[in-house]
């Protein structure tokens, strides 16, 4: 890939990444260093709420759907996201429709109304987001695998918050948020994509994010090197009356900047990062005992995971299970092929590099990579080189830290009563 970024920290405090790409589009993404994990005050789900409700209305854009009009009247696209440490907002505009751009995404963020009258609306809305979830089977078995992983901590909650804590939300408590972590210093702005008609960029968002102030001190998150022990593996069981069982496994892994993360990239791959994996094979090709089945990483500040997934006949649950655990620990047992070494890391390099001919998802990478490497971004050559060096030796060595036996967590969704026989193929 053939751009090159460029960093700079306007006198507000706000950092700007510019990103010229040969394409027709832009995005522009704001990135807030907060999410889910700072929330205060028994809050849950102030963070995701936020997100939601600064559409309501802005300055500039008053009236409910004003915000969206404007990007729907210019055929772009636009949308945000909340996670356990970051927020974001973004727009993908045609690049001659850059400023119209730039201001709905920078309103979003620097000036929302928060309408007092629209607020039991969007508590109704993200109700019933939660209880879609609930309904939502695979869904539900990730957010019981995140609360196994990560007992008692801001990361175990769900980002979008309980149910009572969402009804009891009040517009003081979203404006304590956006007050607290909406500053100059602990956000970025980046913009990718055809940037050559682009004149005075640096002023541009300079003054279309000037209404959020002017630098002053960042508030302090709360200490992420929280320690999580575990002496035997976990497992819950949600009974529902299914029609097939969905199953989470996995264990903790590695923070974001953790140079292993390359490794466990890699491994994923081969595990069950495509049609030609491992788990793909053994689960659904040879046994036929899923639809659905892969494997994934994470990763927070200081910690990550390594999990698998997979929807399966009720009647072989168990046997999944089993077949999954088995494959997991064979990736910590001996090396990889030559074959699979290659086949995984030209896997991850083509999907990377795929990935990055969107502008959405370059914006989404560098933004990302603000966040959680303390304001610096790599470049792409960087990560490729660091996908090259991985070895079949690192792989190994890797998932030995990582896949152990007594660290397993297993959540399942189906109708089942007991979580006794899975306990015992965990054991």
């Amino acid at each position: 890939m053939a751009f090159e970024q460029e960093s700079v920290r306007l006198r507000s405090g706000l950092s700007l990444v510019k990103v010229p790409m040969q394409t027709g589009s832009v995005t522009i993404m704001a990135l807030i260093k907060a999410g889910s994990k700072d929330e205060f005050g028994g809050k849950w789900g102030a963070a995701h709420f936020l997100e939601h409700f600064v559409f309501k209305g802005t300055r500039k854009f008053p009236k409910v759907n004003d915000v969206t009009k404007v990007i729907d009247g210019i055929g772009g696209k636009q949308n945000a996201f909340t996670w356990t440490d970051f927020t974001g907002y973004w727009v993908k505009v045609a690049s001659s429709q850059f400023e119209k751009g730039l201001e709905v995404v920078s309103q979003l963020v620097s000036e929302p109304l928060l309408p007092e009258e629209e607020l039991e609306k969007e508590k109704g809305t993200i109700v019933e987001e939660i209880k879609m979830i609930e309904d939502d089977y695979p869904k539900k078995a990730w957010r019981v695998f995140q609360g196994l992983l990560f007992p008692d901590s801001a990361i175990g909650r769900p980002v979008i918050g309980y149910e009572e804590t969402v009804k009891a939300m009040k517009r003081d408590d979203l404006k304590a948020f956006l007050n607290r972590w909406y500053t100059p210093e602990n956000m970025v702005v980046v913009v990718a994509g055809g940037l050559s008609q682009v004149e005075n960029l640096d002023k541009q968002v300079e003054d279309s994010f000037a209404p959020i102030g002017e630098k002053r001190s960042v508030e302090v998150r709360e200490d992420g090197s929280q320690v999580f022990t575990q002496d035997s593996p976990r497992v819950e069981v949600v009974n529902k009356q299914t029609e097939q069982a969905h199953i989470m496994m996995g264990l903790r892994s590695f923070g974001f900047e953790d140079e292993r993360v390359y490794a466990l990239w890699v491994a994923n791959q081969i595990l069950g990062g495509n049609m030609s994996s491992r788990l793909w094979n053994e689960v659904r090709e040879k046994r036929g005992l899923a639809y659905y089945v892969g494997s994934g990483f994470f990763a927070h500040e200081q910690t990550g995971a390594f999990y698998a997934r997979a929807g399966v006949k009720l009647s072989k649950a168990k046997e999944a299970v089993k077949v999954i655990r088995a494959e997991m620990l064979k990736m910590a047992d001996k090396k990889v092929s030559d074959e699979e070494l290659i086949m995984g890391k030209e896997g991850v390099r083509g999907n990377f590099l795929l990935d990055l001919e969107d502008s959405q998802e370059v914006a989404s990478f560098m933004a990302e990579d603000w966040a959680m490497r303390k304001g610096k971004t790599r470049r792409v050559d960087e990560v490729l080189k660091a996908i090259e060096k991985v070895s079949a030796g690192d792989i190994r060595r890797v998932m030995a830290e990582v896949v152990v036996a007594n660290q397993f967590n297993l959540s399942v969704v189906g109708p089942f009563e007991s979580k006794d026989k899975f306990e015992k193929v965990m054991d």
